[in-house]
Order: structure tokens, then C-alpha cells, then sequence
């Protein structure tokens, strides 16, 4: 075989060999890049759904803990039979619970606090949260913590209803990532580059859209 010919099927050889490589290792990270988002959206996904049941959740004194471990809902209980199975789509499992100390008769009420530090009052003569405050159970114990204040003139609770029923939809739009849907006391609020899209309200509870922070006016 002549000089010249081998050179080119050794040159040949070499750029094959580096465009397999290349390719391997960007299909490697493409890979890595599809299984990182999986797990976010898998992560987001359960942090919704124990959002959307939370306020039912803290008002039963059955659930002792709730957590997301492994990729799933866990809640710690010693009474199984009056503790959801499921919640929206995903299973839920029952973890036993720990020796706990017996908890203290009546209510834990918190103050409120402008330095968002958590002081409570302790009132063993009563059992019923006073006006204006809602109740979290923990381990038996019985909490009232203030309510939030209204959202666009609705009460919290039926605001963050409606925001958990379609968060989803509104994460799904154009130009939304995850992370850029809130809900304030204008009503449900929406990052995107692309506002046009985004509904004015829904079920009654207004959107509010803003520029993502690279694009807004310094």
C-alpha cells in the first residue's frame, strides 16, 4: 500500500475514532441531563401534592410527621385507619411511630411575631383555637398558628385551593420554569418571558405575570 494511501486511512481512522468519543460522551451527558430533570420534575411533582393537602394534613391529629423520602410520601401515624392511603395520584406509606412523650393538655397558641420568631402560649384549659387562627397538629400536640392574611380579597385557604388545582397547568406554559409560579396577596403570580400566554384569573383568583429577573428594568 502506497505511503500516501495509508496516511489517509491512519488520518481517517483517527477522525472516526474522535467523532465516536465525542458522540459517546455527549450522549453520556445528555443522559445525565434527562435523568437530573426526571428527578426534579419527580421531586416537584410530591412537593405539590403535599402542598395541595398540607392544610388538611396539619388539621388531623392522626398525622404525627409527614415527609418525602425516596421519592415518595411518608406519613408517620399510630392510627393507620384514619390516615389517607393516597393523596391525588401517588400512594402514601405509613411509617409507625417513635416512642413520643405524652403531650401536654389544651393549645399551643403562637404570638405574632414581626421577627418571625416563634413564641407560643400555653392554655391547658381549652381545646379550641381562638378566633382568627387555625389548627396544626404535631405528635398529638395541639397547635394554632395565625391564619394568612386574605389573597386578592379571597380567604387563604380557598386561594391556595384554587392555586394548587392549577399550578400545574401554569408551570406547563411557554417560557415558565418550576420554580416561577408563587402565590402572594395579589393573587397567583407568574415569571415568564412570555406573559401573552398566561390567563388574566382563574376560578375567580387573579394572575399577576412578571419578566423573569434578567429582563427587568434595573
Amino acid at each position: 500500500m502506497p505511503v500516501r494511501v495509508l496516511w489517509k486511512v491512519i488520518v481517517l481512522v483517527g477522525v472516526l475514532t474522535a467523532v465516536s468519543l465525542v458522540s459517546y460522551e455527549e450522549i453520556v451527558r445528555q443522559w445525565r441531563v434527562y435523568r437530573y430533570r426526571a428527578r426534579q420534575k419527580q421531586v416537584q411533582h410530591l412537593r405539590d401534592v403535599i402542598g395541595h393537602y398540607q392544610w388538611e394534613l396539619e388539621q388531623n391529629p392522626d398525622v404525627l410527621e409527614v415527609r418525602m423520602r425516596d421519592g415518595q410520601i411518608q406519613i408517620v401515624t399510630d392510627n393507620s385507619a384514619r390516615v389517607p392511603r393516597t393523596l391525588k395520584d401517588l400512594p402514601v406509606q405509613h411509617l409507625p411511630a417513635p416512642p413520643y412523650p405524652a403531650p401536654l393538655l389544651g393549645v399551643f397558641v403562637q404570638r405574632p411575631d414581626p421577627t418571625r420568631i416563634e413564641v407560643w402560649d400555653h392554655l391547658p384549659q381549652t381545646t379550641v383555637c381562638p378566633e382568627g387562627y387555625r389548627d396544626r397538629w404535631r405528635y398529638r400536640v395541639h397547635y394554632c398558628v395565625p391564619l394568612p392574611p386574605p389573597v386578592a380579597g379571597m380567604p387563604f385557604k380557598d386561594a391556595a385551593a384554587i392555586f394548587w388545582r392549577h399550578v400545574e397547568e401554569l408551570r406547563a406554559l411557554p417560557g415558565v420554569s418550576p420554580a416561577e409560579v408563587g402565590l402572594d396577596e395579589d393573587g397567583i403570580v407568574v415569571v415568564t418571558d412570555h406573559p401573552e400566554l398566561a390567563p388574566r384569573e382563574v376560578e375567580g383568583l387573579p394572575v399577576k405575570t412578571l419578566p423573569p429577573p434578567s429582563i427587568r428594568p434595573t
